[in-house]
């Protein structure tokens, strides 16, 4: 487990950005978002794929589709669609 602060210092992003992250239900801190000082159990890996997502320019709507591992398959067509886009560039 690890804070909130301690998980932004290591991906190089702000406590506010992972709170923002949180409130859009793109993390799942394991203490509690109202805590001062939210934990995180695994939090690493979902931020490790935000950050990559946020590179490509997947929108935080569809970033929350593909953090949800229940539905794969919609994982892959919009990793599909963001790269025909990219192909078009």
């Amino acid at each position: 487990m690890v804070t909130i602060s301690a998980l932004g210092k290591g991906v190089s992003l702000s406590r506010s950005a992972l709170l923002y992250y949180d409130r859009l239900g793109l993390l799942k801190p394991s203490g509690g978002a109202a805590q001062a000082m939210s934990i995180f159990s695994g939090g690493g890996r979902a931020v490790e794929e935000i950050c990559l997502y946020r590179q490509i320019g997947i929108p935080l709507k569809e970033m929350k589709k593909l953090l949800d591992k229940s539905r794969p398959n919609m994982s892959v067509e919009i990793l599909q669609r963001r790269l025909r886009v990219l192909a078009v560039k």
